[in-house]
């Protein structure tokens, strides 16, 4: 009895092996890792020239505190996250920039910086559920998809792995999200895929509370 169980455990094993094996020719040959070794690069270069942008303008041009102070001035602390979810739920049409360096400097950046992570993570997750809907209008669909060509060929190509790098570097992750619902990815594939989102949000708010602080 225990001969076999060692056997099939040993067959388990090799089978496992296998496959990863094949998986690992597979994403090799498609470009899967030269596409997200692509993607971490356009992330170093994206917080290096933020980062210099910020201590450029935060020494030299304007107080980039106090105009955050002013900027969002005439809204709440709840009013600027309700700003912030609308924005992350329609196709980003704001610059998470300015709100990482707004929550960086409230008076509990920790807390704020997960809330906004949460939010932008939840913001995709309805741009994806809205995917799903316009997939039923054919016509919508078609609209979309010409407008975003780029994007939905890369997830065509790169899948489940778009959407991470999507989440995580300059990507618009909201449009990309819109995409895998209307070409079909499974919801707990793209639910997983997406958590890269809230790292970024953690990377982002150090650069921003490092060189204002």
């Amino acid at each position: 009895m225990n001969s076999i169980l060692q056997s099939n455990s040993g067959l388990i094993k090799r089978t496992t092996r296998q496959k990863g094996k094949v998986l690992h020719q597979y994403y090799k040959r498609k470009g899967h890792y030269r596409f997200l070794g692509n993607g971490l690069l356009k992330l170093a270069l994206a917080l290096i020239i933020l980062g210099a942008l910020v201590w450029v303008f935060n020494t030299y041009v304007f107080d980039i505190q106090e105009g955050l102070a002013t900027l969002f001035q005439h809204f709440s602390y709840w009013q600027v996250l309700g700003l912030f979810f609308f924005s992350e739920s329609f196709l980003g049409l704001l610059p998470i920039d300015v709100f990482i360096a707004w929550g960086a400097h409230e008076p509990n950046p920790v807390v704020t910086t997960t809330f906004l992570a949460l939010l932008s993570y939840a913001g995709g997750v309805i741009s994806f559920f809205e995917g799903r809907l316009i997939g039923r209008s054919k016509k919508v669909q078609a609209f979309m998809l010409r407008k975003y060509q780029k994007l939905w060929q890369n997830f065509l190509k790169f899948g489940w792995l778009f959407v991470s790098v999507a989440a995580i570097t300059p990507i618009p992750f909201a449009p990309v999200s819109l995409i895998a619902g209307m070409l079909g990815m499974g919801k707990k594939y793209f639910f997983l895929a997406a958590l890269t989102r809230i790292a970024r949000y953690g990377i982002y708010a150090l650069v921003f509370f490092k060189l204002l602080n």
